[in-house]
């Protein structure tokens, strides 16, 4: 993983672009701005590490046991619209962009998953970095862009992002991307290309940050303004939409307080980035209602690169109508214990089959991290469900799964998270899941550059009303009716 540290290579060219600028009276800092050093990883609950009794069992059938149960997280009524939720589809690939401006893990040593699995050593743990900075800044849009063996500056013309266009009609603004096959994009965070929704999603900030440019404001002024309503979006909008309504207020006005680490040393917490914030996984849909042409489209066929191997631009006929994904035509499925069945099965970015689907995975890894189980932290917060109503929210294969494997009292922090949210009947995440990502997500907040919650009484400014949500924010960037 490439690290920044000292900050970028200055080119003779860009020094002298620089002292010309310096002339003009432009901050130094706007010209070489100073690039974070990486964050680490931490507990958020510290002290369930003392006792192993509040982990999963480390022997290696334990990882067995965690395929096996994985594998069974498939939804067997992908289409059943009775397991839709009421949250827009959306808000699905929000809930990605936002995972990938917060956190991106590296290991000295990753994992090989073709031997014994076992959980790291505590001391690795605590080595691994996190390439992206902890706050809600866009990181994944303005860079420093990260990508393994891929030094670059994010492309700009002027003030603005550069983008380019689609390869065919119709002609609209599409990322700026390489001209050599698999054409990867030319972003802060490739993630943020990893489908065609969250690519699509990362265009539109990209779209709006060039409108409040083309409405006067210069590079900085356009960050600042566009990282501060996407910060409102994601406390006001995204937050009470996925979360328990009541937890988001306890932990805003300080009456719940799981995370407050200092300012010279944020860091981002296993249990959010490794459990409770994979929620979104288990919203996505098997198909899409995408756009007029590709009105049931599946899954995998909205993955990149996929057809854009054959193509230096996607072409036109598959840009998104982010109208479908807003007014119910697409929504996200509720958060439980199943996933689509397109998830599965996974590819790696080389397009190579990976072992185990995205459910096996995600138990895997945290499984790897030592993380405590679900019950563990449900008392340690006093959240405990009532005897047996997990196992209510299980499929009968899960229920068998986790009572041969003693999951049944110790079971994986992801997956607890979804089975209360299933069990709470509300459409979002229960007490714990709530609780977790409220918190972190509020601190990093409060952390953030330009952070909106340091300015008494901030609103946005963008759109007609102080109700500013994700919808106004796509349609200011001109890309939703």
């Amino acid at each position: 993983m490439t690290r920044f540290i000292d900050g970028p290579n200055i080119t003779p060219n860009k020094l002298a672009e620089a002292i010309t600028e310096l002339r003009r009276g432009k901050p130094l800092t706007a010209m070489f701005p100073i690039i974070p050093k990486e964050s680490h990883y931490g507990f958020l609950f510290p002290d369930l590490q003392q006792n192993p009794g509040n982990r999963l069992d480390p022997a290696p059938r334990t990882a067995k046991q965690l395929i096996r149960l994985g594998e069974s997280m498939v939804d067997p009524n992908p289409t059943d619209e009775k397991f839709d939720s009421n949250i827009p589809s959306a808000y699905t690939y929000f809930g990605q962009l936002i995972d990938h401006d917060l956190t991106r893990q590296s290991l000295a040593h990753p994992p090989n998953f073709c031997g014994p699995i076992t959980p790291l050593p505590l001391y690795e743990i605590s080595a691994a970095t996190n390439s992206r900075s902890f706050g809600l800044d866009l990181d994944c849009v303005y860079g420093p862009a990260i990508e393994p063996n891929a030094a670059f500056e994010i492309p700009r013309v002027g003030e603005k992002l550069k983008t380019e266009l689609t390869a065919g009609a119709p002609i609209l603004p599409e990322l700026p991307r390489d001209r050599d096959s698999p054409h990867p994009a030319w972003i802060g965070d490739r993630r943020d290309d990893e489908n065609l929704m969250v690519s699509q999603l990362h265009l539109a900030f990209m779209l709006a940050h060039n409108k409040l440019c083309d409405q006067g404001a210069d590079f900085e002024e356009a960050r600042r303004t566009l990282r501060q309503h996407y910060q409102w979006i994601v406390i006001n909008d995204y937050l009470a939409k996925v979360a328990d309504p009541q937890i988001v207020k306890d932990v805003f006005d300080g009456k719940l307080k799981l995370f407050d680490p200092p300012d010279e040393d944020v860091f981002m917490p296993l249990e959010f980035a490794v459990a409770a914030f994979r929620f979104g996984h288990s919203m996505i849909r098997d198909g899409y209602n995408y756009n007029q042409i590709f009105a049931k489209t599946q899954l995998f066929q909205l993955f990149l690169p996929g057809f854009l191997l054959r193509y230096h631009h996607f072409p036109g006929e598959w840009i998104i109508d982010w109208k479908r994904f807003f007014d119910g035509t697409n929504k996200a499925r509720l958060i439980d214990t199943k996933l689509s069945p397109g998830l599965l099965r996974m590819t790696d970015p080389q397009g190579n089959r990976m072992p185990f689907g995205l459910a096996a995975m995600d138990l895997l890894k945290g499984f790897l991290m030592n993380l405590p189980t679900g019950e563990a932290v449900a008392k340690h917060l006093g959240m405990e469900m009532k005897p047996g109503e997990l196992l209510k929210a299980m499929t009968p294969e899960q229920v068998q799964i986790v009572t041969e494997a003693g999951f049944d009292n110790r079971t994986p922090l992801w997956f607890y998270i979804l089975a209360e949210a299933d069990a709470s009947k509300t459409g979002r995440l229960g007490k714990v899941g709530s609780a977790i990502v409220a918190s972190v997500i509020i601190t990093l907040a409060r952390k953030s550059k330009d952070s909106i919650l340091r300015y008494k009484g901030w609103t946005p400014k963008l759109g007609t009303s102080n109700k500013f949500e994700l919808s106004d924010l796509i349609r200011f960037a001109g890309v939703l009716p």
